[in-house]
């Protein structure tokens, strides 16, 4: 999940579109491990709604409603829109703007593939999440997913990629996952700061972090090509640590500049607490 540049920010008009025109395909690798994704570019949209789906299954798995497949390490777990809804904020799923708008990143969560390997052993590549519509089979994004938020089927059953299923696992275990609290992604109001945020809590809680300001507008979107788009770009980056600012995290502007000449930033998680 935690894969650069795989959630960008994406026209509000494209935000119904189930699979997008606009494909990315990046891989990652850390230590002994590699993590490799294609599919549709996501968007600060789909971020929030993937957030709220693990929130959720973390909750049914603590609660034993839901469990790893001790064969397949995926996870499938019962929810519905409106559970989204409110996981992810809302007093249920019809507060978004549609529910076209749900109903299409799931589809796109569905429609994008990961793997994930260590010690260089086969990878295979599965959908981030799958919505089931039978005993053992995974729909394809459309057949699976349109329809579901009109109330033609009320309820949905998830299906998670065995990653963010271990990831789901493991939470409140001494392992190298990141936890979030969903109260602090429910404040987060603009895509540019769900996108920040998203790069920068993987800081340590309360440990002031070194950032260029060209670093933390990558984090955002691509530089822009052209003088009107950068503007742009910079009054977003600022629109975004102000509201970071606001939630309790420390933004430190430094005296001295990156050794390219850029402005740098000394940023300071904020800990929500337990």
């Amino acid at each position: 999940m935690l894969l650069p540049n795989l959630f960008r920010p994406v026209e509000t008009r494209l935000r119904n579109v189930s699979v997008p025109a606009v494909q990315h395909k990046g891989t990652f690798s850390g230590g002994n491990a590699v993590a490799s994704y294609q599919g549709p570019q996501l968007s600060g949209l789909d971020l929030w709604v993937l957030q709220a789906v693990l929130a959720e299954a973390t909750s049914l798995h603590d609660s034993n409603r839901a469990s790893r497949d001790p064969k397949t390490g995926h996870m499938d777990m019962a929810c519905s829109f409106n559970r989204l809804g409110q996981v992810m904020g809302h007093a249920s799923a019809g507060q978004l703007k549609t529910n076209a708008s749900l109903e299409a990143s799931l589809a796109r969560l569905q429609a994008g593939k990961m793997s994930w390997s260590e010690d260089q052993a086969p990878a295979v590549m599965l959908p981030m999440l799958s919505v089931i519509v039978g005993p053992g089979h995974a729909s394809s994004p459309q057949e699976g997913v349109t329809g579901l938020a009109g109330g033609r089927r009320k309820r949905l059953c998830l299906r998670l990629h065995p990653l963010l299923a271990e990831g789901v696992a493991a939470v409140g275990q001494e392992k190298h996952h990141l936890k979030l609290q969903m109260s602090e992604v429910r404040a987060l109001k603009a895509q540019s700061t769900r996108l920040l945020h998203h790069r920068l809590t993987q800081s340590n809680l309360g440990v002031p972090v070194e950032y260029g300001r060209d670093t933390l507008t990558g984090y955002i979107a691509a530089t822009g090509a052209s003088r009107h788009q950068q503007r742009r770009l910079n009054e977003r980056l600022d629109a975004a640590l102000n509201e970071l600012e606001a939630l309790g995290w420390t933004i430190q502007l430094m005296s001295e500049l990156t050794v390219s000449g850029v402005l740098k930033y000394k940023i300071t998680r904020l800990n929500p607490g337990p």
